[in-house]
């Protein structure tokens, strides 16, 4: 019996130990600079589900103290510091706010929708675009030219005329208000494939992104696209970065990436999440972004869309109107 008791404390101690050390690592990974480290970089979106999920094992290890009076000491202990973490956490949401605004009356209005290829069909994308009276629509994931261009043929239906920029083969799509569009150049980004840039005379120059998954071969390539953007967004750049970055800001290191700021965090909204469209916005992954440097404008509003919530995409629409310096 006395070398029981030792052990048992030894083993309390320890796991004790683990899961401040875990959860301490999850909650401040950004300001301990591993926020793209491996599994973190996939996790860290999911901030506020797993602070649900914190209290959940919270509740279930006081009721198990409760119960089992052998454990009492370790579920208790564990579970107020599961409490603490959810309670950090919170504290980090909140500062990122969960500010949910219609979309401001005036301004360059840039609708993103990640639509994963098929899952929606042109007419949807182009009445949502045109209802939200779109400037410029970057479509991360349109599938095709032909997709983008057919997007394009319903956003003319609604009396929204664009230009379509896309490469063959591409997936990354940009439309472009016609009279914006005129004498507009694209070249592909970093992945020829999943970025493209579009300079548009007059205007900031529109930059797609549909960043890798951080996950396992994909990671590599997820670091490379933030670290293109951040370059992208050099201190005298005039630019407006959109799409799915497969990221939170904890990813950015602050709020955005070089001189552009992610637009839902100018307006205390970036606790919101896009993705998926089965969750409430205040438990959903925020994925989407829109950065916007200080040459480009001011960020007027960031909007999560719910419309499309029924419509078989993943991820939900944003709309940031963007209002011009003074």
């Amino acid at each position: 019996m006395t070398g029981t008791a030792p052990n048992r404390r030894t083993v309390a101690s320890t796991v004790v130990f683990v899961v401040v050390a875990l959860g301490s690592v999850f909650v401040f990974a950004p300001w301990l600079g591993i926020a793209r480290a491996p599994v973190l970089a996939a996790l860290l979106p999911a901030r506020a589900v797993v602070s649900v999920g914190f209290v959940v094992v919270a509740v279930a290890l006081i009721v198990l103290g409760i119960v089992r009076r052998r454990v009492r000491v370790v579920a208790f202990v564990v579970g107020a510091v599961l409490v603490a973490l959810a309670g950090a956490n919170a504290v980090v949401l909140g500062a990122r706010g969960f500010d949910a605004e219609p979309p401001h009356a005036a301004g360059l209005r840039v609708f993103e929708w990640n639509t994963n290829g098929g899952l929606v069909g042109a007419t949807a994308i182009g009445r949502a675009a045109s209802a939200a009276r779109a400037d410029v629509v970057v479509l991360p994931d349109a599938g095709s030219l032909a997709a983008a261009e057919d997007v394009a043929d319903a956003m003319r239906q609604g009396d929204r005329p664009v230009h379509v920029f896309a490469e063959p083969g591409a997936q990354v799509a940009v439309l472009v208000r016609d009279d914006l569009a005129a004498h507009a150049t694209m070249r592909p980004g970093i992945d020829p494939v999943k970025t493209l840039v579009v300079s548009v005379p007059g205007a900031p120059t529109i930059v797609a992104v549909h960043a890798p998954q951080p996950v396992l071969r994909g990671l590599a390539g997820w670091r490379a696209d933030l670290d293109w953007v951040r370059r992208t967004c050099a201190d005298d750049a005039e630019v407006i970065v959109a799409g799915d970055f497969n990221a939170s800001v904890d990813a950015f290191g602050g709020g955005g990436l070089g001189a552009c700021q992610d637009a839902a965090s100018t307006v205390h909204a970036a606790a919101l999440g896009t993705w998926p469209t089965s969750v409430v916005p205040a438990l959903a992954m925020p994925l989407d972004h829109t950065l916007v440097s200080p040459a480009a404008g001011v960020v007027r509003s960031w909007t999560v869309v719910r419309t499309e919530d029924r419509s078989g995409a993943r991820h939900r629409p944003t709309v940031t109107v963007i209002g011009a310096r003074r």
